[in-house]
């Protein structure tokens, strides 16, 4: 019952989450946290729909954007090794998706690149606002070097390996 309440809180203050990724955060197996999602919504605690990632998305009242999917995917595999996150921060001179600040005390930036590219000129203001060293990942669909700072969607979960 306890664990109920958490996970639609978290699904609530998220705005959705796949099955994946509660499995990750509630569950000890994949089948155990389907067959309690599927109870969840038949009560009507949950809705789910197939999202445009080709995943089930559990959710309470619209469908989250791909971004905050791909913001789950960061805060998981970052997990324990944070003290505190921003969604959407705003900077003196523009809003980022992410901003993380790990245990050891870095500031970690994430942008999501989905249909504009993450340019220069903003580049440029985050590093004129974040007046502290930080490191900047960018997270795209594009194919990436495998180094860090670019990223690619499907190698999201990779990031940890850069934070001990």
């Amino acid at each position: 019952m306890e664990r109920d309440i958490d996970l639609i809180n978290h699904i609530k203050g998220t705005g959705g989450a796949t099955i994946e990724q509660i499995t990750a955060l509630f569950f000890p197996s994949y089948v155990r946290a389907s067959i309690r999602l599927k109870q969840l919504k038949d009560y009507g605690y949950l809705k789910s729909e197939q999202h445009e990632i080709g995943k089930i998305v559990y959710y309470t009242d619209k469908l989250p954007s791909t971004h905050n999917l791909y913001i789950n995917e960061i805060l998981i595999a970052l997990r324990g090794k944070y003290k505190a996150f921003k969604r959407n921060a705003n900077l003196e001179h523009c809003q980022v998706d992410l901003a993380i600040r790990l245990k050891n005390g870095k500031m970690v930036i994430f942008e999501i690149e989905r249909f504009n590219r993450v340019t220069k000129e903003k580049q440029t203001k985050i590093k004129q606002d974040v007046a502290e060293p930080y490191d900047l990942w960018i997270v795209t669909a594009r194919q990436s070097d495998g180094g860090k700072g670019r990223i690619n969607y499907n190698d999201i979960k990779k990031v940890s390996n850069y934070y001990k």
